[in-house]
C-alpha cells in the first residue's frame, strides 16, 4: 500500500491512509498521514488477539474466523467511511490494479466525495 501512496504522491496528490487502529504504526513508518476508524470494534490490543487466535485455529475454523474478522472490518469501514470523508474533506479514488500490476491513474475529484 505504501508503494501506491508514493506513486500517487509523485503525481502531486495528497495521500492519507484510512484504516483500523493497529495499522497506524505501519502508516507512520511509511510517513503517511493516518486517519483511524473502528476504535470501538478494534481497539489497539485486538491485533494480538486476532493473530493469537489465527495461530491456534486450523482448517475450516481458521478460514471461518478469518472471513468473519474481514467481514467485521469491512462492515465498520463502509459504515464509517462517508463521515470520515466528509469530516476530513477527503476525495477518495477507489482503485484496483489491472492484470499488468501497473498503477492506475486515480480519478480526479472535486470536493469531499467518493469517486
Amino acid at each position: 500500500m505504501s508503494a501506491v501512496a508514493r506513486q500517487l504522491q509523485s503525481r502531486h496528490h495528497d495521500v492519507a491512509m484510512l484504516s483500523l487502529p493497529f495499522i497506524e504504526p505501519l502508516a507512520r513508518a511509511a510517513n503517511l498521514p493516518f486517519i483511524r476508524f473502528g476504535e470501538k470494534e478494534f481497539p489497539d490490543d485486538v491485533r494480538a488477539e486476532i493473530v493469537d487466535t489465527m495461530g491456534r485455529l486450523k482448517g475450516a475454523e481458521a478460514r471461518e474466523f478469518a472471513i468473519n474478522a474481514i467481514a467485521k472490518a469491512a462492515h465498520v469501514r463502509w459504515r464509517e467511511l462517508p463521515e470520515l470523508v466528509s469530516v476530513n474533506g477527503l476525495c477518495i479514488a477507489l482503485m484496483r490494479l489491472n492484470s499488468s500490476k501497473r498503477l492506475p491513474k486515480p480519478t480526479d475529484c472535486l470536493g469531499p466525495r467518493i469517486c
